[in-house]
């Protein structure tokens, strides 16, 4: 995450006119704020009241026809309430570019295939681990905030996951999936066994 004045006060702001961002941007005050979501585009300025996307690079070195032809481009408009964390930008932004896939529950339950308790906890990826080591779930805290814990519901019975390495391969030993905490912007992997 990147925090920038949307009005510069140096030489140094004045050079640094666009931020790259994923998924999102966001200008807010105490009360109030907008974001801008987008699928894919990656460059962001503001200055003061106005936000602009980078949507063409048109580079000319090392491919100068990088971005002729059709494009296509989706960005939404989120006023919210509030700051960003508050309104959840993060996980909205996340939605518009990954849409739900509903799939009908065959097993008779009332209860969700996976619950993540606390907004700032994403899940990135759900696949099977490798070697047969189970489902790996890689989830990351998206607020920079302190100690961020969550609850990880509906997948398991247990309650236990091993936590490893973002490549499967060196385990780090047990994690309670009943109250599994992050530092600001940690990246975990959690293996469960089947």
């Amino acid at each position: 995450m990147i925090n920038r004045p949307t009005r510069p006060s140096n030489t140094w702001e004045v050079a640094k006119f666009e931020v790259p961002a994923l998924r999102w941007v966001d200008v807010w005050d105490p009360d109030y704020g907008i974001a801008i979501l987008n699928d894919g585009r990656q460059g962001y300025s503001v200055e003061e009241n106005t936000v602009a996307i980078t949507l063409l690079r048109s580079p000319i070195y090392p491919n100068p026809f990088l971005d002729y032809g059709h494009n296509k481009f989706t960005y939404a408009i989120y006023p919210h309430p509030s700051d960003w964390r508050t309104a959840q930008v993060p996980r909205r932004a996340y939605e518009f570019n990954q849409p739900l896939i509903v799939v009908e529950d065959t097993a008779g339950g009332d209860s969700s295939f996976l619950e993540i308790t606390n907004p700032a906890i994403m899940l990135e990826a759900l696949k099977w681990g490798g070697e047969d080591s189970g489902i790996a779930l890689r989830l990351y805290e998206t607020y920079g905030g302190v100690n961020a814990c969550t609850e990880i519901k509906g997948l398991i019975r247990g309650g236990e996951g091993i936590e490893t390495d973002l490549l499967e391969l060196n385990n780090y030993g047990n994690a309670n999936l009943g109250s599994l905490c992050f530092k600001p912007f940690e990246i975990k992997t959690i293996l469960i066994k089947s």
